[in-house]
């Protein structure tokens, strides 16, 4: 029973598979979020830095394509505070020491509404093939 009593919301996100290990991400106003906060929704992780401009872009371009889908949580993470490179507008949070799905920088990390994960691999290599797996994940098709 959750602190409401026993009546659940219909739309409570589904149970967890436990595919994806859990981990910690910072947004700028200090907030802490898990996996567990984007249950229920397509989570795209992009790992970006600035010494890394064109995998910013590809989140960017990811996030002007996508980022209006109400199934779809877009983060991009940081390791280090900075600043969010120009013209960009896709959410940042910052991750300080948790292992962040073993995703490294210029990397990105699909996972479905149940913490399943889809696709992994390059922000730069791999668009095509993660924008292709996104159409399909956010048409409930994986």
């Amino acid at each position: 029973a959750d602190v409401h009593g026993d009546i659940r919301p219909s739309d409570s996100a589904p149970a967890p598979d436990s595919n994806a290990p859990d981990f910690v991400v910072t947004d700028p106003a200090g907030y802490s979020r898990t996996l567990a906060d984007y249950r229920g929704y397509t989570l795209l992780i992009g790992v970006w830095s600035s010494s890394q401009p064109d995998s910013a872009a590809s989140l960017e371009r990811l996030y002007k394509t996508f980022g209006s889908n109400p199934k779809l949580r877009l983060i991009g993470v940081t390791n280090e505070r900075q600043a969010k490179p120009i013209n960009t507008t896709f959410p940042v949070v910052y991750n300080q020491g948790s292992r962040l799905l073993d995703a490294s920088e210029g990397d990105f990390v699909l996972v479905n509404s149940t913490g399943s994960i889809l696709l992994r691999g390059s922000l730069k290599e791999d668009s095509g093939s993660l924008e292709k797996s996104l159409r399909a994940a956010l048409a409930g098709k994986q």
